[in-house]
């Protein structure tokens, strides 16, 4: 080639003295085009590209698209109730881990209390323990007062005269309120905080 340009607009010649034209118009390219190709690319060309739209640009899409929804929203409402399981909660901004120990007759109950925010909340917390299987009757309820501070880690330890194969602690603080289900460990497995 005797131009050493490779710019658009620019003619340059092959070997035989022809001329090469080097650029792209799509119009030129469109005209030649079937009249199929041309209608696609008039209906495609006004809508955006994009990820989402390409999910949702056909039925089987929009099918695929709330399925995904669905699974991540299941997903996020599963971890949520296992981890109330798990005896983990907040209350007030301050994350809080509650386990229970058994021994004889009666339940160690542990809360420690991490202040996950420097606006966590402060005062006084009621605790109220009840085993899950009081058998007929009026399950036994034994009640706490603790006091939250502002200290980072607190760790809180009290025994109710009861156990059972699961406890529901109610922690409330105002007019916050959540219940957390506890399985008590054997004291000779005890598991550290």
């Amino acid at each position: 080639m005797d131009n050493e340009k490779n710019e658009p607009g620019v003619e340059l010649t092959d070997d035989k003295g022809r001329p090469v034209t080097f650029h792209y118009n799509r119009e030129r390219r469109l005209a030649k085009a079937p009249q199929r190709v041309r209608e696609l690319y008039e209906t495609s060309g006004s809508r955006g590209r994009g990820p989402l739209r390409g999910l949702t640009a056909s039925r089987p899409g929009v099918f695929v698209f709330l399925s995904i929804i669905t699974l991540c929203i299941m997903l996020v409402l599963y971890s949520r109730l296992m981890n109330r399981d798990a005896g983990e909660a907040t209350l007030g901004n301050n994350t809080l881990r509650i386990s229970a120990q058994s021994s004889g007759g009666a339940s160690d109950v542990t809360v420690i209390k991490t202040a996950a925010q420097d606006d966590a909340r402060t005062g006084p917390v009621r605790v109220g323990v009840a085993a899950a299987d009081g058998g007929e009757g009026a399950l036994p309820v034994q009640g706490e007062d603790l006091y939250f501070t502002s200290a980072a880690r607190e760790d809180f330890h009290f025994s109710v005269p009861f156990t059972g194969t699961k406890l529901y602690v109610l922690l409330e603080m105002g007019e916050e309120r959540v219940l957390v289900t506890v399985t008590p460990e054997s004291k000779n497995r005890r598991r550290l905080p």
